[in-house]
């Protein structure tokens, strides 16, 4: 009996082993507000902890007001993707609850429909490299350069999305099935013994 608890503690331990490997895609929830405006919505990475490339943001679902216009930003994963985005430096970073920007140096993260670079619907995260300003958060829901809405200046490292709820990896839940088993085996091999 006692050999047989071992060898699933030792199946549930391999197991749990090769779970663990990948990187799993967090969502960032952002809730921002910038002049008359607001961003809201989501940002979807591929899992990265740390400095962020261009390549690990993976969708965004993006509310956008300018204090005049609103506008939908949705990402290259989803459904009715209308627009890009852009990383220059390596301002941009995540922990495992909080997505952030380093307003230190030039750089920028550009979300913009319908592609980067097109001068209209936009929020950009400029660390002096957007021709709006420099060190500030930008939102402009329509195409009318004059409802640009800019956010006060930023300094330093800014959280701008934060992760609701951290859900248990695959492995964890491999881990807490194979211990409700083994307290299933003994509770029938306790009742068993009394019978």
């Amino acid at each position: 009996m006692i050999f047989k608890i071992k060898r699933l503690f030792g199946v549930c331990a391999i197991a749990l082993g090769l779970t663990a490997a990948p990187a799993f895609a967090t969502t960032y929830n952002v809730n921002l507000g910038i002049g008359a405006g607001s961003v809201q919505g989501t940002i979807e990475t591929d899992g990265t902890v740390g400095t962020l490339s261009q390549s690990n943001i993976t969708d965004w679902h993006l509310d956008l007001f300018d204090g005049t216009y609103s506008f939908t930003l949705i990402g290259n994963g989803s459904v009715g993707d209308n627009s890009d985005f852009l990383l220059i430096g390596s301002q941009l970073s995540a922990t495992l609850t909080q997505l952030t920007y380093n307003f230190i140096s030039s750089g920028v993260a550009l979300f913009q429909a319908p592609t980067t670079g097109s001068g209209k619907t936009f929020f950009c995260i400029e660390g002096q490299a957007c021709s709006f300003g420099s060190n500030q958060f930008s939102v402009m829901g329509g195409t009318d350069i004059n409802t640009l809405q800019l956010s006060a200046p930023q300094s330093g490292l800014v959280v701008f999305g934060t992760v609701s709820a951290v859900p248990l990896p695959a492995g964890g839940l491999l881990l807490l099935g194979g211990l409700a088993g083994i307290a299933r085996l003994r509770r029938r091999k306790g009742a068993a013994a009394l019978a």
